[in-house]
Order: structure tokens, then sequence, then C-alpha cells
């Protein structure tokens, strides 16, 4: 299930604009992943990651991209 939402970001999917991904132990691979993707999305303006056992430098990669796109 997560492949096919990175998926979606990747390919700026317009009908994926929200993501809540509440305990769905991504992981620090999935957040990277995450992160990776938003850098070229366009169509996602909310991502909540709370509680998915991401370790303390995970954060870190998503910073950069969350706040370089101006959609989110």
């Amino acid at each position: 299930m997560m492949h096919s939402y990175i998926k979606r970001l990747q390919n700026n999917d317009p009908t994926l604009t929200s993501l809540h991904l509440h305990c769905n132990k991504i992981g620090t691979v999935g957040a990277q992943a995450i992160a990776e993707a938003l850098k070229i999305n366009k169509s996602l303006t909310y991502l909540y990651l709370n509680c998915n056992k991401i370790c303390p430098d995970a954060p870190k990669a998503l910073d950069k991209p969350i706040q370089e796109n101006e959609y989110i």
C-alpha cells in the first residue's frame, strides 16, 4: 500500500491531495521515500505521519522537501 502512495506522489496524481498515514509503521525507509517524492510532487497539500516508527534522522530528510514544496 505504501508503495502505491509513493508512486502517486511521484506522478503528481491530482487526486492525491491529502495523505494521512497515522500509525502505519512506514519507518525510516518509507519516510525517506516520501521525502524524495515530495521534491517533485505538486498536488499534495496535507501530510500526516504521526506514530510511524521513524528514526530520529528521518524527520531531517523530510524537513527540506516539505519546506521547499510550496503546496504543502
